[in-house]
């Protein structure tokens, strides 16, 4: 038995002997690395409702929304391309005016955005990152009736009711941070925007620059900044001798966070004015003219569809 037990321990003292040391564990056969960036997936969508209010040409407003809405990020192509959109559509009805009584409105109200990104190191958590994108928002709002107030409750509806709306295509370049939870991207883009602030019987082609920022924690919150400054061609009155150009500058904020078992509440705030600058070259004189200060802040509520 001595006999046994000597021959069994020398014949495994060599493996933990201290040249050879304990045994290890089997290298893994995974190929990807331990950090996959193409694993980022965020997604909204359900039906929204929201109210907001909004101040502008057309005095005080407060719409409320309803309809159906998706929004989310997502890495693809092991993390060299990263998608990202908000699209909303559905029914919009409020009350507005510059004085008490007012007036009703209601209509409809497409809001759509989309970006296609491209991560240069896609290998990293940090790259350069180029994009193009496109926005689409239109309205079509009606007054039924008269304000009971009279014809001083009611401004130019310029950008409430009527149809209206924009259209713009951009390309960016900057910065992107990539992880699994975690997405941010920064740039500084250029884009065209057709714009229509009061009706699409005058609209005009800008062409703006600004800068955006976006960040995203998966299934948590999704929160964007920009700024743009734009101006059309320059228009001539023979007649007057005179040049005119026109501008238009606004500043977005949005974020979504979630609650849990799909719902989720955002948070909308947008600036904006226009204006125009005006020289008389007879007369040596400019004029800088600056439209009403349009505000606006939102508050969504999202309910998940299964």
């Amino acid at each position: 038995m001595a006999l046994v037990t000597g021959v069994l321990l020398g014949s495994i003292r060599p493996a933990w002997g201290s040249d050879a040391g304990p045994p290890m564990a089997p290298e893994s056969t995974d190929a990807r690395p331990a950090w996959p960036p193409w694993d980022h997936r965020s997604l909204y969508r359900g039906i929204a409702v929201s109210g907001a209010y909004e101040a502008g040409t057309f005095g005080q407003a407060i719409p409320w929304f309803l309809g159906a809405e998706t929004a989310g990020v997502r890495s693809m192509a092991q993390g060299r391309v990263i998608v990202s959109w908000d699209a909303a559509a559905g029914g919009v009805a409020g009350y507005g005016g510059n004085e008490h009584p007012g007036f009703g409105f209601a209509g409809g109200r497409l809001d759509t955005a989309a970006e296609l990104g491209y991560r240069f190191v896609h290998e990293r958590a940090i790259s350069p990152y180029v994009a193009t994108g496109a926005q689409i928002d239109l309205m079509a709002i009606a007054v039924p009736s008269a304000p009971p107030g009279g014809a001083r409750a009611m401004n130019d509806l310029g950008g409430l009711a009527g149809t209206n709306g924009w259209l713009l295509a951009r390309w960016g370049a900057g910065g992107s941070l990539l992880t699994r939870r975690h997405s941010f991207e920064i740039m500084a883009f250029a884009q065209e925007a057709l714009r229509a602030p009061a009706s699409w019987d005058a609209v005009a082609l800008y062409f703006e620059y600004g800068a955006r920022v976006h960040e995203d924690l998966s299934r948590t919150i999704n929160c964007a900044a920009e700024v743009s400054y734009g101006r059309p061609r320059t228009t001539f009155n023979r007649a007057f001798g005179s040049s005119t150009e026109a501008w238009h500058a606004q500043a977005t904020v949005n974020v979504k966070k979630t609650l849990g078992k799909g719902f989720w509440v955002a948070l909308d705030l947008k600036m904006a004015r226009d204006g125009h600058h005006t020289v008389y070259s007879a007369a040596g004189t400019t004029y800088d003219t600056f439209g009403i200060l349009y505000e606006s802040a939102g508050l969504t509520l999202g309910v998940p569809i299964r």
